[in-house]
Formats: C-alpha cells, structure tokens, sequence
C-alpha cells in the first residue's frame, strides 16, 4: 500500500495532512522559502538500501519507511533531500490536520465517483457509454442500467440548482446502480487503498510522529475547525500576513462560490456531486483496514486543539 502525506511549511514549523485534506488551502500560508512536500511512501521496510529512489528513513521507535520526495507541483525532488534531512523536518512539525475518517472515505468515494459521472458526456456523445472509466484499468457498461442519460448529464458538474423531478430520479437510480457495481469489484479494496481520496493515512502519521522528541506539543485539528480557529496559523505567520495571505485566497475569481457556502475551506469542495449510499458506509464500517483508521483516528484526536480561553475555562 502507498500512503501519501503533506508536510507544509508554515511560518518555522510545519503542518503535516493527508494529500487531500485542505493540503491546496494550507498551501496559501505556507512559508515561500521553504518547499511544500509530499512524500509517498512505499512501506515499511528492515534496515536499509542503496537504491538512490527512496529514502530510506529510520525513525526513533525503529520504524524504516521507504520514502519518495515530490514538491507541490508532483515533482519528485528525492535527490535534494536525505533521511537526516526528513527526520529534521518532522521534528518541526507543530500541528496535524485530520479528518473524520468515514466523512473523507464518503467525500473520497464521492469524488471518484464524480470523475466518472464526467466521462459520461463525452460517452454519450461518442456512443462509448459502454466503456466509461472509473479508475485505472477499470470501466463499466452504463447501457445496462435504465437511465435516460440525455436528461441526467442535464445537472453536469454542480449540485442542482432546480427542483428537477426528473432530473432526481435519474441521478438517484444512478448512485444506487454506479454504488452496487463498484462495490462488486474484487479489487475494491486495492482500488480504495492505492487512491489519494481515500487512503488510510493516520497511522503512517502515529508512526511517524509519536516516537519524535516534539510528539507531547504537536497539537491536532479537525479540518472542520480550520476556518474558526485561524489563531492557529496566525500564530505561526502573524496576523499582518496572515491577513494578506487570507485576502490572496479569498478574492480568487475561481472560487464562485454559492451562498450556501460561506467558509473559505467549503469553497474548495463546493463542485462536488452529492449523494449517500448505504454502501459506502457499511464497506468502511467492516473493512479491517479502515477500523484501524479509526483506532489511530481516535489516537490523534485525543490531542486536539482548543482556543485558548476555552483552556483557561
């Protein structure tokens, strides 16, 4: 299994998060001298090797991870850094974003699923809706199900903004037919392992984290609480910078925001499709790897972050 994390740097130390947990928002305070890095690894390995594509990094608690270095834009940059360099980094590490592992298997799944309700326009177009993508090496026939398309691909890309009858009924049996037959895939599990929405990414930051010398300040935050408890970063930045930084990301014309989303951190999902299935849920609930997710979930949320006059209080 690949994991991947971001180690952000903000101000002189750095936040650390799963690829796809507000690492592009984070990204806008980020410290310009310093590179944003996101680090696959491989797995955990014994001892060492001479092979100059990883890094092979060997942590207090004796744990070996097989590392690759990329920088923001998916560069990799392996070569500029070695594993000295790498611990030195995680020793800086002052917060951990998460999120509620079953919100962001649903909100991962959904996303997948997403890309490939994009592929059926082009589809329908080309008479190819019986070879639409899903995920590498893996279509599916859609002429099976009895879906009138034409009318479906009618709310492409955003939530519907209209009351279409219609329109829901189709996208209802759409998510319950797409749900049923990804779920009867045998490589399910390889599928939702391997994706950067939904990989299991806590307990690569317990092992990485929990056995360095700055492990007992390392504080936690829910992603959901990034936005109203921005003392946090400006703490790192200060206020005069965070405030300019804040202004940079806020007045982006791509945002196009609805009013229903009024926090910068919803705007970045605010195109997602949404639906629920009783399916997503009960796979994440029985999986042996995601009950582990929720273990070290669990672990890292026992040192979340409160505002301070809640402490004193």
């Amino acid at each position: 299994m690949i994991c991947n994390l971001s180690l952000i740097p903000i101000g002189d130390s750095y936040w650390v998060t799963a690829t796809k947990i507000g690492s592009n928002y984070l990204n806008t305070f980020s410290n310009p001298n310093d590179r944003y890095l996101r680090l696959s690894i491989s797995n955990v390995v014994d001892g060492h090797s001479s092979d100059s594509d990883f890094l092979y990094t060997t942590f207090p608690n004796g744990v070996t991870l097989k590392i690759q270095v990329y920088n923001f834009n998916n560069e990799n940059c392996t070569h500029l850094y070695d594993s000295n360099t790498i611990l030195n980094i995680f020793n800086k590490v002052s917060t951990i974003l998460i999120r509620n592992p079953l919100e962001r298997f649903k909100s991962g799944f959904i996303q997948k699923v997403s890309e490939l309700y994009s592929e059926i326009p082009p589809a329908l177009k080309s008479n190819n809706l019986n070879n639409v993508k899903f995920h590498d090496n893996i279509y599916f026939d859609l002429t099976g199900y009895n879906i009138d398309y034409s009318l479906l691909i009618d709310g492409f890309g955003v939530t519907p903004k209209y009351q279409n009858s219609n329109w829901i009924q189709e996208w209802n049996k759409f998510t319950e037919l797409i749900s049923i037959d990804i779920f009867k895939l045998s490589n399910i599990e390889r599928v939702l392992l391997d994706d950067f929405h939904t990989q299991p990414v806590y307990h690569f930051f317990y092992l990485t984290l929990s056995s360095l010398p700055n492990w007992q300040n390392i504080k936690t935050l829910d992603i959901n609480e990034l936005d109203s408890k921005s003392e946090l970063i400006i703490n790192e930045i200060g206020i005069d910078e965070y405030q300019r930084r804040f202004d940079i990301l806020n007045n982006r014309e791509n945002w196009e925001a609805d009013s229903e989303y009024v926090d910068i951190l919803k705007r970045v999902s605010n195109k997602r499709l949404y639906f629920d299935s009783h399916l997503i849920s009960e796979y994440f609930e029985v999986s042996p790897i995601y009950i582990y997710e929720k273990i070290y979930y669990d672990i890292l949320n026992k040192k979340q972050y409160k505002h301070i006059h809640n402490e004193e209080n």
